[in-house]
């Protein structure tokens, strides 16, 4: 099993260093000014706005409840939940 990844390692740092196949060409990606590729961009940037929106989303999810844990903890027991129709305790 190692030796077939070694393998792969090593066919994966050949391709690499070969100078051809990491340029992609013009006609299939089109230059710098043309429409294809200013397309191509901004999608890149809207998936990027997307992706860090629901990232921040969890973020801040994450943090508040982790706030309300901590809160919820340094409250007495007795203050934690009350029942307004339980009279056993009054």
């Amino acid at each position: 099993m190692m030796k077939h990844a070694i393998t792969k390692g090593i066919a994966g740092m050949g391709i690499l260093l070969i100078p051809g196949v990491l340029h992609a060409c013009t006609v299939c990606m089109g230059g710098p000014p043309s429409k294809q590729s200013e397309g191509v961009s901004a999608a890149i940037v809207g998936l990027l706005v997307v992706t860090y929106f629901i990232i921040g989303g969890l973020v801040t999810f994450s943090i508040s409840f982790w706030c309300r844990s901590k809160a919820i903890a340094c409250l007495p027991e007795n203050l934690i939940y009350q029942d307004p129709d339980d009279r056993t305790h009054s």
